[in-house]
C-alpha cells in the first residue's frame, strides 16, 4: 500500500489529497474481498480474523456463519 498526497489547484486554492494505492493482491486476500482501507492492518492482511472487526461488519450484513471457516485471531492481537 502506498500513501502519497497530492497537491491540485482548484479555484485558485491549493487543495490537498490523499491518494493510496492498494495492490489488487491486497483486496483479494479478503475471503469476501472487501474494498475498505480500515478493513485491512498495515501488513496488508484483512481484519476478518479479528473479533471486533466481525463486530462491525455484522453491520455489514456479515452473520456467524460466513466466518465458520476463518478462526478469530488470538486474543491481544491486533486491532
Amino acid at each position: 500500500m502506498v500513501r502519497m498526497s497530492k497537491g491540485e489547484i482548484k479555484g485558485g486554492r491549493l487543495i490537498e489529497t490523499e491518494v493510496v494505492m492498494v495492490p489488487q493482491e491486497m483486496f483479494l486476500g479478503c475471503p469476501f474481498c472487501i474494498i475498505d482501507l480500515s478493513h485491512y492492518r498495515p501488513d496488508g492482511t484483512c481484519k476478518c480474523d479479528d473479533r471486533w472487526e466481525r463486530l462491525r461488519m455484522k453491520e455489514w450484513g456479515y452473520t456467524k456463519k460466513h466466518f465458520k471457516n476463518i478462526p478469530l485471531r488470538e486474543e491481544g492481537g491486533v486491532r
